[in-house]
């Protein structure tokens, strides 16, 4: 790109205005007050060998299913790749339709609860800079939607960690 800053601002405005609407599957309340309980819960769920149970069906193989794939996002991948700061929200990206996840995460629908959920815009976006991120850039992006001065802090971190080439 020549001009990486305007590209990364039109991400960032297309993905608030647009995108993330269209990729959230729901909020959630989850029964853990923690969130770093929440996480642990949520985790040994999604690596059990059970968790193909509610994969999609392939289509070479009716029987069988594909494992979910899923990444942390916002603060809750950002304290894994920074040690700066763990809001209080968990969002979490997957790629299961929006049926799947309450039943099987064991959580309830509500306006504002504990667990955000969301698909990912593209394959790439399973692409962290640690297991189980999300990419730099959808942290980033969505540390920005939080409206939070410590989430904001977390974004500049890693912006100047793991996205400077797009100043």
């Amino acid at each position: 790109f020549l001009r990486p800053k305007d590209a990364l601002d039109r991400w960032i405005a297309g993905y608030r205005e647009v995108l993330r609407p269209r990729l959230l599957l729901g909020y959630f309340q989850a029964p853990e007050r923690d969130p770093l309980d929440l996480e642990r819960r949520i985790e040994s769920i999604l690596t059990s060998p059970t968790a193909h149970e509610t994969g999609e069906r392939t289509l070479g193989n009716p029987a069988a299913t594909t494992p979910w794939r899923w990444a942390w996002g916002g603060t809750t991948a950002a304290y894994r790749l920074t040690g700066h700061y763990r809001g209080e929200e968990t969002v979490l990206h997957v790629d299961r339709p929006a049926l799947a996840v309450p039943q099987h995460l064991r959580v309830l629908p509500a306006r504002a609860g504990n667990l955000t959920v969301l698909h990912v815009p593209a394959p790439l976006a399973f692409d962290g800079a640690l297991p189980r991120t999300a990419h730099p850039l959808l942290v980033y992006t969505e540390l920005l939607m939080a409206n939070d001065d410590r989430a904001g802090e977390a974004a500049t971190e890693i912006f100047e960690r793991f996205l400077v080439h797009l100043r």
